[in-house]
Parts: C-alpha cells; sequence; structure tokens
C-alpha cells in the first residue's frame, strides 16, 4: 500500500489520478477535491489500494475551476516483489525513497559502471531511507541494493 504526496497549484477544482500497468493505457483510481482558490500552496495525498506487482505508472490531471486542465508527467513507483524494496519517485530531480525491511547499504552506479555513491546503514532496524541524488547529473543511474539493480532517473 502506498500513499502519494503531491502539490498543486493555487486555483486546483479537482485533480483525477490515473494508473496504468504499461505507461500508454490508464485508468482513474482517484480523485481529489482541491480547496479552490488559495493564496498558499496546497499538498493532497492519496491512496493506492491495490497497485499491480512490478512497475506502476502514474499520472495526475488537474481542472481548475474555470474549466482549463493540466495533465503532468508520469511517475512510476516498482512494487516488485523481487528485493523486497520499494523505490520511489522515479524519476526524480532531488532524493528517492527507499522502503525495506533490510535495509544495509546501498550503491549508485552510473550508466558507465562507476560507483557515484555509496550509502551504509548503521540502523539495521531501519525500513526507509531517504538518498539525497540532488548533486547527481541528468541521466539513467542503477541502485544496487542486495543482489538486485534497480534503474533510477535523475532529471
Amino acid at each position: 500500500m502506498r500513499i502519494f504526496t503531491f502539490l498543486i497549484c493555487f486555483f486546483s477544482f479537482v485533480t483525477i489520478l490515473e494508473a496504468s500497468v504499461d505507461g500508454i493505457y490508464f485508468e482513474e483510481i482517484g480523485t481529489v477535491k482541491g480547496v479552490g482558490n488559495s493564496s498558499t500552496e496546497q499538498s493532497y495525498s492519496f491512496r493506492h489500494l491495490n497497485p499491480a506487482e512490478g512497475i506502476n505508472y502514474y499520472r495526475l490531471s488537474q481542472t481548475d475551476f474555470d474549466g482549463s486542465s493540466e495533465t503532468f508527467n508520469l511517475i512510476s513507483i516498482d512494487f516488485s516483489m523481487e528485493g523486497d524494496l520499494i523505490l520511489y519517485p522515479n524519476p526524480t530531480r532531488g532524493a528517492i525513497i527507499l522502503e525495506s525491511d533490510q535495509i544495509r547499504s546501498v550503491e549508485i552506479y552510473n550508466y558507465l559502471g562507476a560507483l557515484e555513491s555509496q550509502i551504509s546503514v548503521e540502523n539495521l532496524g531501519a525500513n526507509t531511507l531517504q538518498v539525497d541524488i540532488s548533486s547527481l547529473k541528468k541521466g539513467y543511474y542503477f541502485l544496487k541494493f542486495g543482489a538486485e539493480y534497480y534503474r533510477v532517473i535523475k532529471k
């Protein structure tokens, strides 16, 4: 079960969250009613109760009071059971969140296979780790967790 947190512009009327297993065909999984006109940025969340195993793609569509709408870029979340790791958001501009019952160390490699970063976790009971990759250049990276590799896209 995953909770999505997202920021919406100042004049949001309603936001529709859609999910897809292939990134092409989407199905509406929920709506979030906006607070309307606001002088501050608003934060909303949504819980996807039944994501498919593997990679799920999500997009937000926002409709304002005047009827204009905007659809935002896709994000993907991997709900694979292999390695027992959940990684999000992907792609990202700054930090990625890792969730697992057994986070001990994480390595990040660039697309040429050179080690960019290595993180060891002292608290062996930790199940959530935020990894800041904002200093990395835009591109594709591979995160090694245990014996598995996960692709991470830095925007």
